[in-house]
């Protein structure tokens, strides 16, 4: 049941701040659309904390999803760990299917590489808005469940984090390369971890972001290569 509600309220939800928001600044410079989604995510973040308050909820730990299973080298692999690979994977060649295959995600792809060709007419429009709730759905769908189901527990600003890593993984890894979204988030979460346990928590970000200005600067259009056109 919560999958359901999530699925059509995060999916209804960025639809519609796609077509208030998104929609008006199609001819506007890029950095127009990128101020607006920081505008939104604070508007986001208050009404959470005006509907829910600052404390964090408490979400049942119905996997144990700390509990180690197995080890690797002395690695503990935990039951989350498992889980999110297990969704992962598939949802990652589902996309792909999507993008590549799909004629919506042709459509998505052809209008990125050369909006001024798109056809111009309101339902070719509409269709493309429309084709972006797949992936707005799995976002809010099963990475957020997934992630309150690790953690235990879910707070207004949680969000706030979590996309500044997967826009760092997704620049990393290559801006419109799924797989190199992928293979950024999994570099990230790697040096998180050995940053952690190696210098302390608190140089973490400082060292994500140190690697990320060390690849665009020798690897500018990314780990696997950028898939969208020249600005």
């Amino acid at each position: 049941m919560t999958v359901i509600v999530t699925t059509i309220v995060t999916g209804s939800l960025n639809v519609l701040i796609g077509r208030v928001a998104y929609r008006p600044l199609r001819n506007a410079p890029k950095l127009a659309a990128l101020i607006t989604a920081v505008g939104f995510s604070f508007v986001l973040q208050n009404v959470g904390l005006l509907w829910r308050g600052g404390s964090p909820q408490s979400v049942p730990d119905l996997i144990h999803a700390q509990q180690p299973v197995f080890s690797i080298g002395g690695v503990p692999i935990q039951r989350g760990y498992l889980l999110a690979f297990a969704v992962m994977v598939p949802l990652v060649f589902a996309l792909g299917w999507f993008i590549s295959r799909t004629r919506a995600g042709r459509a998505m792809r052809a209008t990125a590489q050369d909006p001024e060709a798109a056809p111009p007419d309101g339902h070719q429009r509409q269709r493309h808005d429309l084709a972006h709730l797949p992936a707005r759905r799995h976002a809010g769908r099963r990475g957020g469940l997934v992630y309150a189901l690790y953690e235990t527990n879910v707070w207004y600003f949680q969000g706030f984090k979590a996309a500044l890593i997967a826009f760092t993984a997704a620049v990393m890894g290559g801006i419109g390369n799924v797989r190199g979204a992928v293979l950024g988030g999994l570099i990230i979460g790697v040096i998180q971890s050995l940053a952690d346990s190696r210098i302390g928590p608190q140089w973490t970000e400082a060292v994500v972001f140190g690697y990320l200005i060390a690849i665009m600067i020798l690897r500018p259009r990314g780990l696997l290569g950028e898939e969208t056109r020249e600005a």
